[in-house]
């Protein structure tokens, strides 16, 4: 579902039915144990994982031709700043920042001159395509405990999970929960209701492989 690790403690409740599911034949079935409630108060990662995640966060903010370039500016003028600070005679050091800005005016200047234009182009084609007023999304719905609207499947004021519909059903390949035939995040087709039989044991009424009531397995 591509969660990310600090934002489990909000899928609790998926995660619990997940395991639920996985666990039925060992714990239930094996051993009668059944899994009542499962909570995630934090989930980390290592000191090595974080910096690799920062490291990658301040890489992709200079994909961003705008950003790029008003890192090559800082840069340039840091450069100068330390050349001014040599110790070793402020004449030499200011004359070798010279030969470098001309090679920046040169060069690393028509960078910099270019990535502003197209951080400006960028700008530009973002503001001609936004819609004249804001469209909300098909798939808003408003949170019963706070009133906040949202898209994703849990409310982000509150945490409220997202109220189930009438006749829906879980995807099996990403998880988002649908009312059409199709999935709409992942277009998966509607899996097939299961067939329902009666367990020879207590009489209960079932669709999966283990009656839900005894944990007896469904009759070949």
């Amino acid at each position: 579902m591509e969660i990310r690790y600090n934002e489990l403690p909000a899928h609790t409740e998926e995660m619990s039915e997940a395991l639920k599911e996985q666990l039925h034949q060992k714990w239930v079935v094996e051993k009668g144990i059944e899994l009542v409630s499962f909570d995630v108060n934090s989930a980390n990662t290592t000191e090595e994982n974080e910096k690799l995640i920062r490291d990658a966060q301040a890489e992709a903010r200079y994909q961003h031709a705008g950003l790029g370039a008003a890192a090559l500016t800082a840069a340039q003028a840091q450069a100068l700043k330390d050349a001014a600070k040599n110790p070793n005679g402020a004449a030499n050091a200011m004359f070798g920042v010279g030969m470098i800005g001309g090679g920046m005016n040169g060069g690393i200047g028509n960078t910099i001159n270019a990535l502003y234009a197209q951080a400006g182009q960028e700008q530009a084609a973002a503001a001609a395509a936004a819609p004249a007023a804001p469209v909300a999304a098909a798939n808003t719905w408003k949170c019963v405990k706070c009133g906040a609207e949202n898209t994703g499947n849990f409310c982000q004021t509150c945490g409220e999970k997202k109220p189930v519909p009438a006749a829906a059903w879980k995807c099996p390949k990403c998880g988002n929960e649908n009312t059409g035939n199709f999935c709409q995040n992942c277009g998966e087709k509607k899996p097939e209701a299961p067939a329902e039989w009666t367990c020879a044991k207590c009489g209960a009424v079932n669709t999966g492989n283990f009656c839900q009531t005894c944990g007896e397995k469904k009759p070949e």
